[in-house]
């Protein structure tokens, strides 16, 4: 009673209001373990103290007393590990215990109207009240049912299956932290009481030890959903001063719930009511919560059910959810991607979100009841006015409302003029803007890209971002909104491109996927497919790695072609950084970059510099300053039998497996290449370009570009 407020108290102190989903489920799983190893532990250290023979209770705590012992050091220990809880906010030390106001329950009257002022934690504290008495129940009639059914009379056996409702409560407990990563995830509230439901009744029509074990496992899973998210929700909108008093009631109502349940049951076995029709009870009473859980949070079961579906294709990350109101009305505006930008921005929003939509589509026969019960709000151009109107109805009851400024889904990925009409909607009205940027979705099948690119996209798991800004007045213009969510872009392509693969890993990966596919010609009439490619670049690789071991920077002097293309991708698997020299600057300027660079090797063609001579450039003498490696040497020392077996190895081994043999490790933030400036102005100026430098680039331009299937590059 005093433990348990205090403990939940604390989790919001130390994991703070963004983790409280990960700090519920953390202490949640620990502590059914710790229930369960110790169950384990103390019932094997009793049976081996007891020996298995008959004794009288005198007898028997003579030889179980050291067992008090342990438990003792067990408590000291808690002791301990209590005093060393750091103490982030002090107590009111105003606050003293009244021995008479206690006696009088004027303690529990008071707690119970601080719970009862919210509604979210009053239905909160009844859902854990009903889900620990459902629970009670099962676990004290389970025995019997089990003789009833099984004919097991066995007590290890009916306590291992029940111990299965605590490891699914661990289990559950985990997973709904994962699943609560950017907000307290309510979608799984109708999930876990429909998982308690279909649990329960199953039980109800199994005989086999195997299968309730099962379905004690699932029932505590589903458990585990409901225990961490409605003790978050609980934790969330408590008032910091208030939220120890809060738990304190939440536990007082829990054990209410628990006694009485039991005490339904004590009656039922009086009037030798069937364990059966006490599951069934149990089931029905479930049911009628399932019922209001669906009535009451369907926005947040759909927004999880399509958070499981598009985490099939996309992986979503999401920014700056701390920006939105707790309470209150506030008015998302963002860029508009595509038609699947709403349930993207429903999975993102930790609240109900009402969202403005095309009244042609809005006034489908068969969606518009579905859009209804959404509270969606239709717009059209030639009743705009309207719509603001319900709009400002809709923040006036302190919604969340979404709205595309744009007006229409972008034709080319980029942002466009932003109307002036959501303006009105907030003028004088104190509602907070949010400002969002969706990024990731140009390119699929719901945009409007070109073919070439949603072909591209079709292939891969999409990285989509959702970033949100921090809240705006309700005067800001709509140039001042564009010029934010400008700013959103690029923190959010930032934030992108630092989590991707460096250039060659990239490569790789998509010369594996392209396989057999035109990858690279140039005018001499060569011709490599992606494998071909990845071969005969590996086989450099490998030459390459003999004669400049122990260097990093590689110098090059080749000519944009194919020959080109293997000596800087062989130099980049190898983790090395490549160094283009600009063959056409002056003797000076070649020899400075050289030594500014700190090349040892550089790798060139002889029939490249006869060709560069051939035209009055003539470098041969200044690039002996370093050590000097023509590829056609390279050629000859390369056994086919050994670009055979890469191409071999390209074609039959996972990409997985090729990274980790072929790729040097190495990190984004490496530097990938060194260009230097031609020198006309002074000295060369080399500029270090990191793997990142390039892989943003290239992100960016392919969107930029919008590539069709008849271009090339």
């Amino acid at each position: 009673a005093i433990f348990f407020p205090a403990k939940y108290g604390l989790i919001k102190e130390m994991f703070g209001k963004e983790k409280l989903p990960e700090g519920n489920g953390i202490v949640q799983a620990t502590t059914i373990i710790a229930i369960l190893l110790s169950s384990v532990f103390f019932s094997i250290l009793f049976e081996k103290m007891i020996d298995g023979s008959e004794k009288s209770p005198g007898e028997m705590l003579e030889h179980i007393w050291p067992i008090t012992i342990i438990l003792v050091i067990f408590a000291a220990i808690q002791v301990y590990l209590t005093r060393k809880v750091p103490v982030i906010e002090k107590g009111d030390e105003s606050l003293k215990l009244e021995i008479k106001k206690y006696i009088r329950f004027g303690y529990v009257k008071e707690n119970l109207s601080l719970a009862f002022k919210n509604r979210v934690i009053v239905e909160s504290i009844i859902g854990l009240g009903l889900f620990y008495g459902i629970a009670q129940v099962v676990l004290a009639v389970f025995g019997v049912h089990l003789e009833e059914v099984s004919h097991e009379h066995n007590t290890v056996i009916a306590q291992g299956i029940m111990a299965m409702a605590g490891l699914g409560i661990a289990i559950g407990a985990l997973l709904t932290a994962r699943l609560s990563k950017n907000y307290i995830e309510t979608g799984l509230i109708p999930v876990g009481v429909l998982g308690v439901v279909v649990s329960i009744f199953s039980i109800t029509q199994t005989s086999s030890i195997y299968f309730l074990a099962a379905e004690f496992l699932l029932f505590g899973i589903f458990g585990g959903f409901l225990l961490v998210i409605l003790n978050t929700l609980i934790q969330y909108r408590a008032k910091e001063h208030e939220l120890g008093r809060v738990m304190a009631a939440t536990n007082l109502v829990q054990n209410i719930f628990m006694f009485g349940f039991l005490l339904l049951t004590v009656f039922a076995a009086l009037y030798h009511v069937g364990t059966g029709s006490i599951f069934i009870s149990l089931s029905i009473i479930a049911v009628l919560a399932l019922v209001y859980t669906l009535v009451t949070l369907p926005q947040f079961l759909l927004r999880f059910i399509f958070k499981i579906i598009a985490s099939c294709r996309y992986k979503l990350n999401i920014h700056g959810v701390k920006n939105f109101p707790k309470d209150g009305a506030a008015l998302l505006l963002g860029n508009h991607v595509c038609w699947i930008d709403w349930m993207v921005l429903s999975i993102a929003s930790p609240r109900r979100i009402s969202f403005v939509i095309e009244r042609k589509m809005y006034e489908t026969w068969y969606l518009k009841p579905i859009f209804k019960i959404f509270g969606l709000i239709p717009i059209s151009a030639k009743a705009s006015k309207e719509a603001f109107k319900d709009i400002r109805a809709k923040l006036d009851e302190g919604r969340i409302v979404a709205l595309f400024p744009e007006g229409a889904i972008t034709r080319n990925g980029h942002l466009g003029a932003f109307a002036k009409g959501f303006e009105l909607a907030v003028k004088g009205s104190s509602v907070v803007i949010i400002p969002f940027y969706i990024r990731g979705l140009w390119g699929s099948r719901f945009s409007y890209a070109h073919k070439k690119q949603k072909d591209n996209v079709k292939r891969r798991q999409r990285d989509v971002g959702v970033s949100f800004g921090k809240p705006l007045p309700d005067s800001t213009t709509a140039n001042e909104l564009k010029k934010v969510i400008f700013e959103l872009q690029i923190e959010s392509w930032n934030r992108y491109v630092s989590n991707l693969k460096p250039l060659p890993n990239t490569w790789l990966k998509m010369a594996k996927r392209r396989g057999n596919q035109l990858c690279v010609a140039d005018a001499t009439g060569t011709k490599l497919s992606n494998h071909k490619l990845a071969a005969v670049v590996k086989t450099f690789a490998a030459q390459i790695e003999q004669i400049s071991h122990s260097e990093q920077n590689i110098g090059i002097v080749m000519p944009a072609s194919v020959g080109g293309t293997i000596i800087n991708l062989a130099t980049l698997i190898l983790g090395k950084t490549i160094v283009n020299l600009n063959y056409t600057a002056n003797s000076e300027s070649l020899k400075y970059a050289i030594k500014k660079a700190d090349i040892k090797t550089i790798y060139t063609s002889k029939q490249f510099l006869i060709k560069l001579k051939a035209k009055g450039i003539d470098i041969e003498e200044t690039l002996k300053i370093a050590n000097v490696i023509f590829v056609e040497d390279i050629k000859q020392n390369i056994k086919k039998i050994d670009v055979l077996k890469n191409w071999a190895l390209i074609k039959l081994l996972p990409f997985f497996l090729l990274e980790k043999l072929w790729i040097k490790k190495c990190h984004i933030d490496d530097t990938a290449a060194i260009l230097f400036s031609s020198g006309s102005e002074g000295v060369p100026k080399g500029i270090e370009l990191t793997h990142q430098n390039f892989m943003g680039n290239i992100k960016q331009f392919v969107n930029v570009l919008n590539f069709k299937d008849d271009d090339v590059i």
